[in-house]
């Protein structure tokens, strides 16, 4: 269903994109541990030291309310990619295709 060569930082975003869409967000983020905003709303929920090692290990976490750990994001576009094809359904993407058209 999505293009099979998305990057690694395009499969975050497809995924972040999902969450979004079917109004998770805030429950259940896709968090870039490079850029500055998710960085301190990281820190905010799960302290410095936290966010600094998440930082360190995998640029990418999922995390949210609906988490009581942070979970580490795919290391692998492919991975991501897979993860991304069994989580969105046709039907968010027939709902909203201005919304996927990039990763399509």
């Amino acid at each position: 269903m999505f293009r099979k060569n998305l990057t690694l930082t395009e499969c975050a975003k497809l995924i972040e994109t999902w969450e979004i869409h079917r109004l998770a967000d805030g429950y259940e983020n896709v968090f870039d541990m490079r850029n500055k905003r998710d960085f301190w709303l990281m820190v905010g929920k799960r302290g410095l030291l936290v966010a600094i090692k998440m930082r360190h290990k995998n640029r990418y976490w999922f995390d949210g309310e609906n988490y009581n750990e942070p979970k580490e994001f795919p290391a692998t576009a492919e991975s991501a990619r897979q993860i991304a094809e069994s989580l969105i359904e046709q039907r968010y993407i027939e709902e909203r295709p201005d919304l996927y058209k990039a990763f399509i």
